[in-house]
């Protein structure tokens, strides 16, 4: 019975680690896709000589308070 418990655990323990670890890489391709998306904005906008810039970023995200 303890070794049956025993196992039970240590596949648990396995599970908990595999579902850590997804968790975390989906956040990272996540963070990565963001910075993407943002870089795919602001790359051509940059390219520009900055025409546009503000007017393309208020409408992208509207009045921005800093």
């Amino acid at each position: 019975m303890t070794e049956a418990v025993f196992q039970f655990k240590a596949i648990k323990q396995k599970l908990d680690r595999q579902d850590q670890k997804a968790e975390f890489e989906a956040k990272e391709e996540a963070q990565r896709a963001s910075y993407a998306g943002l870089y795919g904005v602001m790359v051509p906008l940059v390219r520009s000589d900055y025409s546009g810039l503000f007017e393309k970023i208020h409408e992208l995200y509207g009045d921005i308070k800093i």
